[in-house]
């Protein structure tokens, strides 16, 4: 759900700064730079936090950082207001990234991690083809503010699915027996 935002602006955040703020191409060259540099920044602290809190609530508020940003860059009028949502979908998705990769660690160990990761990723390039498709779609029909207010809105619901997430537990046959008590005679 994340790559929903992720994409959509990696695609179409120079064209609407361009569209529909009238900034230069210098200008947002330099947004597209802050997003960029605030993410990065922002990975080593996602894997300080994840070592430290629960990484579920962690990803939440990841979630809601990518909706709340994208919907401040659709309702924005200025540079500042560009400016703040760019650092906060700079720091959702640095953040976002270790913990989530550490989170399938977590829940499926190392045995198998490259299969989820692989998995998972097959499952992310669905956000990753759907958010610049409506992003596009509602640009020529409407307006790219109305896609993000769409697309901040869908991925709003990721909030909620990440604070209900349980670990998974393997079936009972495969889970380990504790040691055996002896019965005394």
């Amino acid at each position: 759900i994340a790559l929903l935002v992720i994409s959509s602006l990696s695609l179409h955040l120079v064209p609407f700064l361009e569209t529909e703020l009238d900034f230069s191409k210098v200008s947002a060259a330099q947004v597209v730079m802050v997003v960029t540099g605030v993410t990065m920044v922002a990975q080593p602290i996602g894997g300080f936090l994840g070592d430290r809190f629960p990484k579920a609530y962690i990803a939440a508020a990841t979630l809601l950082a990518h909706s709340t940003a994208l919907f401040l860059l659709a309702t924005a009028d200025d540079f500042s207001q560009v400016i703040l949502a760019s650092v906060i979908q700079g720091m959702a998705w640095g953040i976002r990234g270790p913990i989530l990769t550490a989170m399938r660690g977590d829940f499926f160990g190392r045995k198998s991690f490259a299969i989820i990761l692989g998995f998972s990723q097959f499952v992310m390039m669905g956000g990753q083809v759907i958010g610049p498709l409506l992003a596009g779609y509602m640009a020529d029909h409407y307006s790219y503010s109305a896609g993000f207010k769409i697309i901040s809105g869908m991925t709003l619901s990721g909030v909620f699915l990440f604070l209900f997430l349980k670990s998974p537990q393997p079936p009972l046959s495969q889970r380990p027996h504790g040691p055996k008590l002896e019965r005394s005679p």
